[in-house]
């Protein structure tokens, strides 16, 4: 066990509100195109991908899409209360904790967050 979160994990503050993608809620629907899935934002008629309904898993991958944005929010917000959190405490970071955070931010970084 750490004693204490390393200072390049300690949780910082989202510096922009602002998203670069499309704002959520998306969600799944058939296409006009046949044996394709769209994901689309809720409140447009355009696809934001789309799934061909040969590949394998396509409505459970097209689901995860989909559930995309809601995800990076939750971890997100999740992210910023939970180093808080175990240091407020007085707790100390675990190994796994410290890989599990660093994954977290790693995929926060590639879906385009400054976080």
């Amino acid at each position: 066990m750490s004693n204490a979160s390393p200072d390049n994990l300690t949780p910082q503050s989202d510096k922009s509100n602002t998203v670069a993608h499309t704002p959520g809620p998306w969600v799944t629907d058939r296409t006009t195109v046949e044996r394709k899935l769209a994901v689309r934002a809720a409140d447009s008629q355009f696809a934001i991908c789309t799934f061909e309904a040969f590949v394998k898993n396509h409505e459970a991958n097209a689901r995860l899409c989909a559930a995309a944005p809601d995800l990076f929010e939750a971890l997100k917000g999740y992210m910023s209360q939970f180093g808080q959190a175990l240091d407020a405490h007085g707790i100390a970071w675990s190994d796994a904790q410290i890989q599990a955070d660093r994954a977290a931010r790693s995929a926060i970084q590639r879906a385009g967050s400054e976080q």
